[in-house]
């Protein structure tokens, strides 16, 4: 794996998403995406409002970093999120169904690594680059 090909870069900014409430489940995949503000870095979970909304606790299976800093393709790690709604940012269109996951602290509180890539806000077209994008390149 090499950290400069963006389609392995891709393959560690996608992640599974299992939330919980009272018995009744939801599951879908997330990625992350790191924005820059002017005094501080954020790093989020891009995913469905559906998948989050609503939900006490969720769990989010990742791939274990190995001493070197290599990601450990034989062991995932899951992170347990309590009190769900405490990180969960929701876009203010209800027809937009579009939700961030902040869980910068809670990564930065664990006590063994795990091995992640991101999307940066900058990799996103403007405007004027979406009109040029073609057909075929909607998705």
């Amino acid at each position: 794996m090499s950290r400069d090909i963006v389609a392995d870069q891709l393959v560690y900014s996608t992640v599974k998403i299992d939330c919980k409430k009272n018995g009744i489940q939801s599951s879908g995949t997330g990625f992350f995406m790191r924005k820059k503000f002017p005094n501080k870095e954020h790093e989020v979970i891009v995913t469905n409002k559906h998948v989050l909304s609503g939900y006490d606790n969720a769990e989010i299976v990742m791939v274990a970093s190995n001493p070197d800093g290599t990601p450990d393709n034989f062991h995932h790690v899951t992170i347990t999120i309590s009190n769900l709604q405490k990180y969960v940012i929701e876009h203010p269109d209800p027809n937009v169904d579009v939700s961030f996951l902040c869980i910068s602290n809670e990564i930065a509180k664990l006590p063994y690594s795990i091995y992640y890539s991101y999307i940066d806000a900058d990799m996103c077209p403007n405007e004027e680059q979406v009109k040029q994008i073609s057909a075929i390149e909607d998705v």
